[in-house]
């Protein structure tokens, strides 16, 4: 990995030769939910899979905390949320990498 590539909320690495993003911050909630919300071997989350992505990448996201903020009015989009995001070329690759980053989590 390029050091120029290091961000404070995201790592991004390589996996079995493909590109791998994980991505952990608050984001309001309705952003988040893919079309497909269901649950991951071994873990309690809802993971969101977005399956109307287009092109190369899948993407996987789970909500690991309650709401920061569930009353502001000014979200247009829900409460924030802490979530944990990854992006992948391999849908497989992107569940794997899931499951093992939730098991950071209670």
């Amino acid at each position: 990995m390029n050091p120029v590539d290091r961000r404070m909320r995201t790592c991004d690495f390589t996996y079995r030769g493909a590109e791998i993003s994980v991505r952990y911050e608050y984001e309001e909630q309705d952003m988040i939910l893919g079309d497909a919300p269901e649950g991951l071997p071994g873990t309690h989350y809802k993971v969101y899979k977005d399956v109307s992505a287009k092109g190369d990448f899948h993407f996987r996201s789970a909500i690991v905390g309650p709401a920061i903020n569930p009353d502001d009015p000014d979200l247009k989009y829900g409460p924030r949320v802490p979530a944990v995001s990854v992006t992948a070329t391999n849908p497989e690759d992107a569940d794997y990498i899931l499951s093992q980053v939730l098991t950071l989590f209670p």
